[in-house]
């Protein structure tokens, strides 16, 4: 259902627009300009909207009109303009100040309606067009900020092959990482082309506890860098299983635990603990970084938002904790944030698997 604001006192005009309810669109009419501005600012931009130029005397109308381009383009909000007496000198002024189109009056309901329906379908094709694109542009996004954790771990792993340093070690890590990468690259060219099947249809079983160990041991490196430990510590019953994408999730660990060993003071502890809360499975990130400010909390997990911690890493996007959120809830999961006991805990709960 689409929305339409009509702006004129005119009998016939508005007539005309509630004509076009018949079609199933929520139509609004206010008599001037001044209640057209306040309504868009209370309802946001309409689908599309229809002008009286002699709304409010003269030609207020085509004033109005000059004020929504000032923030709306036509491609995102038309405007029909609808003009008495000399019409090829309004229509001419009203296409220049940016108008879709234009009538005259009297209006003729069925033409006006032809020419409303098509300025539907063109708002709707170009703003589905716009979303494609930020579904794209996001995609993109993301997969160039978890590249920068294995990317990182590479560059760590190279060097200790250089050195000659546990080689054992060393060459198991960069055949993990470059799997990892690999797999991060398949799915993140899917997600852009709009390849990628849904969860509900791709999703496997997954045990955790395995696949936080893995993700985690790609990180030592990193951790050995910054002389910070990592500790796993599984404390649930059982086997936790849930259903879902090892290489989403496997994102989820690593954006988690990589911003805990952005925030960790040398010679600390980042834990990763994984157990049953209800019918979930619990996964916390903790370290014994600063911690975010409660003024600052609620800029978590907002796309390219870095709160004020005192500490800023130069390279930092403002996107791992954002990712992470995403991800999680894909997987139908919960995420979150809280300090206790002198730890920042970022922690998300799943559903178990069936």
């Amino acid at each position: 259902m689409a929305r339409l604001l009509c702006v004129s006192p005119d009998a016939d005009v508005r007539g005309f627009c509630v004509g076009l309810q018949e079609a199933g669109h929520r139509i609004s009419i206010v008599p001037c300009p001044g209640d057209a501005l306040a309504w868009i600012e209370a309802e946001g931009a309409p689908d599309a909207m229809v002008i009286d130029n002699e709304v409010g005397g003269g030609d207020h109308g085509l004033g109005l009109l000059r004020r929504v381009r000032e923030v709306f383009d036509r491609r995102m909000l038309p405007v029909l303009v609808i003009a008495a007496g000399d019409e090829s000198k309004a229509f001419a002024d009203a296409l220049a100040l940016g108008a879709n189109d234009c009538l005259a009056k009297p209006v003729d309901a069925s033409l006006g309606r032809q020419r409303i329906e098509y300025q539907f379908e063109v708002t709707a094709a170009c703003r589905e067009r716009e979303r494609d694109a930020r579904t794209r542009y996001d995609a993109l996004a993301m997969l160039a900020h978890d590249l920068k954790q294995p990317l990182a771990t590479f560059g760590v792993l190279l060097d200790l092959l250089e050195r000659g340093d546990d080689l054992d070690f060393t060459v198991d890590g960069l055949r993990r990482t470059y799997a990892y990468m690999s797999e991060l690259v398949r799915e993140g060219t899917q997600h852009v082309m709009g390849q990628r099947a849904p969860l509900a249809e791709s999703g496997v079983l997954i045990e955790l506890l395995p696949l936080i160990e893995d993700a985690v041991s790609g990180l030592f490196g990193t951790a050995g860098e910054q002389d910070v430990r990592l500790e796993v510590v599984d404390l649930s019953p059982r086997a936790q299983w849930v259903r879902g994408d090892p290489v989403g999730l496997t994102r989820v660990l690593v954006n988690l635990v990589g911003n805990a060993l952005t925030y960790a003071p040398a010679n600390t502890t980042v834990r990763v603990t994984l157990k049953a809360v209800g019918a979930s499975a619990w996964v916390e990130v903790s370290d014994e970084g600063p911690g975010v400010p409660p003024a600052e909390e609620y800029k978590l997990f907002r796309r390219f938002s870095r709160p004020a911690t005192g500490i800023r890493s130069a390279s930092s996007m403002g996107l791992g904790l954002y990712i992470a959120r995403v991800l999680v809830e894909e997987h139908g999961g919960d995420i979150g944030y809280r300090w206790s006991e002198g730890r920042t805990r970022f922690w998300f709960a799943l559903p178990w698997g069936q």
